[in-house]
């Protein structure tokens, strides 16, 4: 492609020489090395985006593995949700609210919504944001639930976004605009509800990017915009993205730079997606260092391990370690491997969702 490019640009160059008075040459001249400069960008264009989509890739494998991790570590997905409901509320209300431009504190957010009203820091206009904000928040969880996301649904949060507010018409698209915003809430949503790769936080980034071109209502348009990011990343099994105040500044350019090129933006979000993660990473390992501390030596559980596996066919380990918190998770699978050894008990069905199975009572029963 270089070479065939190179060969006419040096053909257009000879042929303004022989035939085109000076003046004209020099202005020819320019003009193609215009023309070449073009193609270069765009060459250099295309290998940028072919990089950040190698990168987005990656990035995604990364997030995979960090979910799989996450969802090891909870008995069931209710309790998986539960968790990342309680650990995120703070660090995504904080940080929406201040991408909006309102002053807050992450003190003052987390005595907000642990208290249920503002704290003495806060003004009665702030601690309604903050609690708007929160409601909402807890609205995606719900909506994560359903098969698929309705222009009621989209409405319905805008209202809870500011059911404090009754100076804002809320749930009402802008008038002026009113028909054709209806128009493309329906192709977003016929887009979002058909969505079925697996990359997360394309599906995210590109849930905030249409939307947020779309601005449908006079106010809260960013705040939506990062609920249904986070209702997007949820629908997919995987904790809140939360995008740091701090990085407004990124933030704000990638969005605009987003209606040309797509590529930087998703890459921006996959990244906040990873960081993310640590929210409940490492609050998971700071319970379970604490949980350490507190094991007892010399306790049998045994009798309490054997009864739960003989009383539920089919249950998961997880699910026996909360019936024996007093005992090193360790020490649980050994009482588990000696069962194994005695033929007390077997592990039936697939590695992940597979659990144990008491089977004396199975073997006696055959030998009868």
């Amino acid at each position: 492609m270089f070479q065939k490019f190179d060969f006419w640009f040096q053909s257009f160059f000879r042929t303004c020489k022989s035939k085109i008075p000076f003046c004209k040459k020099f202005f020819a001249k320019r003009f193609g090395q215009l023309i070449f400069c073009i193609y270069l960008s765009e060459k250099f264009f295309n290998q940028t985006n072919m990089e950040n989509t190698e990168d987005i890739n990656a990035l995604n494998a990364e997030i995979q593995q960090n979910k799989a991790t996450l969802l090891n570590r909870y008995s069931n997905e209710e309790k998986y949700f539960n968790a990342i409901k309680e650990k995120y509320a703070v660090p995504f209300v904080y940080n929406s609210l201040v991408l909006s431009g309102t002053s807050v504190t992450k003190n003052s957010v987390k005595n907000t919504v642990t208290e249920g009203f503002g704290d003495e820091e806060t003004e009665t206009e702030t601690a309604n944001e903050i609690l708007e904000l929160y409601e909402a928040y807890q609205k995606i969880f719900s909506l994560s639930k359903q098969e698929t996301l309705t222009e009621e649904n989209i409405k319905g949060l805008h209202k809870v976004l500011f059911s404090r507010s009754p100076d804002v018409v809320a749930g009402k698209y802008q008038a002026d605009k009113s028909k054709v915003i209806a128009l493309k809430i329906k192709d977003f949503l016929e887009w979002f509800n058909g969505y079925n790769e697996d990359n997360i936080s394309e599906f995210a980034a590109l849930a905030y990017q249409k939307y947020i071109y779309i601005h449908p209502f006079k106010g809260g348009n960013g705040k939506m915009a990062r609920l249904i990011m986070n209702l997007a990343a949820l629908k997919k099994g995987f904790p809140l993205i939360i995008i740091p105040a701090e990085e407004q500044s990124v933030y704000d350019s990638l969005i605009k730079e987003s209606k040309e090129n797509t590529e930087k933006f998703i890459k921006y979000i996959s990244k906040c997606a990873l960081n993310s993660m640590n929210i409940i990473l490492k609050s998971d390992k700071d319970v379970y260092s604490s949980n350490k501390k507190r094991h007892l030596r010399n306790v049998d559980c045994s009798g309490t391990v054997l009864k739960a596996i003989q009383d539920t066919p089919g249950i998961k380990i997880m699910q026996i370690k909360e019936l024996v918190s007093q005992i090193s998770f360790i020490k649980l699978q050994r009482i588990i491997a000696d069962f194994r050894k005695q033929g007390l008990v077997e592990f039936r069905g697939p590695l992940r969702s597979g659990g144990y199975y008491f089977i004396k009572e199975e073997k006696e029963s055959s030998q009868e």
